[in-house]
């Protein structure tokens, strides 16, 4: 066992068993790739949980057994719905939905999933790809919806996203992400002042995003 590591980081296996188990290794992989990258071996993992190699390949069979089972648990299978919720809730004006919908989001965006999905994209792994259909129908599709429903134009049922409103769309993610990464990769401390800044962004890029939208229906 490795004296380094510190007792709250050990998993006691005698406590864990089946399905939790496999969890807990999940858990403590995310940890690790996110810090150290995907170098770290089954056996670093092993260490960590306070198991034998022996143990972790009754529950994966490989380190890419575990890798998917991190993006999975981390983006590929997450539940995003609460963004589509936000922005259905008809009580409120657009502008108040959309600014609902990213605060939530960015409040959710931890500092060790965007690490980790960083580091799979600067390593070659295909998340960033394999990503963009969740990204798609739980953010995107959703606010392309609503910014279609404010121009009085047909749904997306009717008539699929254009590329130009898919770029318009990310514009607005592409700043809240980047407020995340501020925060997360960069240390700074956003937490006080990120609602506001969400506020603004969606108040400044609903301005343009009206226009535009009827600029590319017209085009």
């Amino acid at each position: 066992m490795d004296s380094k590591i510190k007792p709250e980081n050990r998993i006691i296996k005698r406590r864990l068993r089946g399905d939790a188990r496999r969890e807990a290794i999940v858990a403590e992989a995310t940890r690790m790739f996110a810090d150290s990258g995907f170098e770290v071996s089954t056996r670093d993992i092993a260490g960590r949980c306070d198991i034998t190699q022996a143990a972790l390949y009754k529950h994966f069979s490989s380190k890419n057994d575990i890798v998917q089972a991190v993006f999975r648990n981390s983006f590929l299978d997450r539940d995003i719905s609460y963004f589509a919720d936000a922005l259905a809730d008809s009580e409120q004006s657009l502008e108040a939905r959309i600014t609902s919908a990213y605060q939530m989001f960015f409040q959710r965006m931890e500092r060790v999933r965007q690490r980790l999905f960083l580091r799979a994209a600067m390593e070659g792994y295909p998340l960033p790809k394999d990503y963009s259909s969740t990204l798609d129908h739980g953010i995107l599709d959703p606010l392309a919806e609503q910014l279609r429903i404010d121009a009085g134009l047909p749904p997306l049922d009717k008539e699929p996203m254009q590329h130009a409103e898919r770029e318009l769309v990310l514009l607005l993610h592409s700043a809240i992400v980047f407020l995340a990464l501020r925060r997360n990769i960069y240390n700074i401390d956003l937490d006080a002042e990120a609602p506001w800044i969400i506020a603004q962004d969606v108040s400044v890029w609903l301005t343009g995003a009206r226009q535009r939208m009827q600029e590319i229906w017209t085009m």
